[in-house]
């Protein structure tokens, strides 16, 4: 990646963490709210590499959302392709009427739940809160991946990863679907009892069943002694062979308590000015 490319990314950082730069344009009659960087180079390669390098960063890029496009500077005929989001920042690239690729780093509206309806569920004030626009189901044949783990998994938590698919709140906390979760749960297994003692790991009877992890690798269960997986509680650990943390509420609830508690031991709450989900890849 040449030079320019290199300061035009750096300048995209500037702009987005920490997310309290002010954002003005430049360029003569463009409304604040906005920043438009220097074209990311005049050819096709250039463009694509500077996308590549912002999808390692701020993850896959999502779809150009109703959301987005009313953030995104109306610039002349530019066709937004591409956008990504962290925190009060959209971030995204297209290609100008003249042909010549765009940039923009734009406000986003901090995402709320103020206007859901009283008894909302977790999950709506979880899509809420990281203003999350649903794309169609996934296609998830549950029964076959519980069949294969031995035993059902939350309902609340089947709903969240057909709404949400897999990936990163806020680019620390995972969220896993069913093949992940048999693939960790191996793992513990094949690792003893000493991490998670006084608990045993699944599939021991009542044994502890991963569903998340985080950056600062504590690690997210499900406390399986309960015969109606919708009573499970979780179960946080931190590094190393320490006892947990009980929670009583439901993988959907904790999620969303992390994002929005500042004092949740294990969440990022305080880190960002708003929330968001990055699907993977």
């Amino acid at each position: 990646m040449n030079d320019d490319a290199q300061r035009l990314l750096a300048e995209v950082a500037r702009l987005t963490w920490p997310d309290t730069t002010d954002l003005t344009c430049p360029e003569p009659g463009h409304a604040a709210g906005h920043t438009c960087l220097a074209r990311p180079g005049r050819t096709d390669a250039d463009a694509d590499a500077v996308a590549r390098e912002l999808s390692a960063r701020y993850g896959g890029p999502g779809p150009v959302t109703a959301a987005a496009l009313a953030a995104l500077p109306r610039l002349d005929g530019t066709a937004w392709r591409h956008v990504w989001t962290f925190s009060s920042r959209w971030i995204a690239s297209g290609r100008a009427a003249d042909g010549r690729p765009a940039l923009v780093v734009a406000r986003r509206t901090v995402p709320s739940v103020s206007d859901l309806p009283p008894g909302a569920s977790w999950l709506e004030r979880l899509t809420a809160v990281t203003g999350w626009e649903r794309t169609p189901a996934l296609s998830i044949d549950w029964a076959e991946h519980e069949a294969r783990l031995g035993t059902p998994l939350p309902g609340d938590f089947k709903e969240t990863v057909d709404a949400f698919g897999t990936g990163l709140f806020d680019g620390f906390l995972e969220l896993n679907g069913p093949e992940r979760i048999r693939q960790d749960a191996a793992a513990h297994a094949r690792s003893g009892p000493a991490p998670w003692r006084p608990h045993p790991a699944y599939p021991a009877p009542g044994g502890l069943l991963p569903w998340s992890a985080n950056e600062h690798e504590q690690t997210f269960y499900w406390l399986t002694g309960d015969p109606d997986p919708d009573r499970w509680p979780v179960y946080a650990t931190e590094v190393g062979p320490h006892e947990g943390q009980l929670f009583d509420c439901t993988a959907t609830e904790f999620l969303y308590r992390q994002l929005t508690d500042p004092g949740h031991p294990y969440g990022p709450a305080a880190a960002f000015a708003a929330h968001w989900f990055l699907p993977a890849g």
